[in-house]
């Protein structure tokens, strides 16, 4: 897992890591469930603690329910408080008060979106979000800034 993260440098990776449809029998539901899988995949969680700690994070369609995502991110807030926030996307109402609460608890930004027309706003968003990172990406190289 540790080459796969790490990559060739010329990759992006998009985590899934929890549950998949296709597989409804293996979807993890109690707060047990969880934590025996916490235990059985003790160097999965050690790799996501590494990249939540060394990368910034877009969430992009999940809750704040999730124990995992929870636990994992409340310890990065708590550890590291100053630290730059990950982001979450949220579309519709958001309320000043569950801003504040993911901040505080998560160190995560909020990215409210409107999510009429399929969630349209959202996947322009993200499309202009890659344009931005590959120009930030390009400038970065040319000047060795890195």
């Amino acid at each position: 897992m540790p080459r796969v993260l790490r990559g060739t440098g010329h990759q992006r990776l998009i985590l899934k890591v929890h549950g998949c449809i296709d597989t409804p029998d293996k979807l993890i539901f109690t707060r047990e469930d969880y934590a025996d899988i916490r235990n059985e995949h003790a160097n999965f969680y050690r790799a996501i603690d590494s990249l939540i700690f060394t990368h910034t994070f877009i969430f992009i369609g999940c809750g704040m329910n999730d124990p995992d995502l929870s636990l994992i991110l409340e310890q990065y807030a708590r550890s590291f408080g100053a630290a730059p926030p990950h982001f979450v996307t949220l579309g519709g109402t958001i309320t000043p008060e569950y801003k504040r609460l993911l901040s505080s608890n998560y160190n995560l930004k909020a990215l409210q979106y409107n999510s009429t027309n399929n969630h349209q706003e959202l996947l322009e968003s993200v499309n202009q979000l890659a344009l931005l990172v590959e120009t930030e990406r390009s400038a970065l190289s040319a000047s060795t800034l890195w």
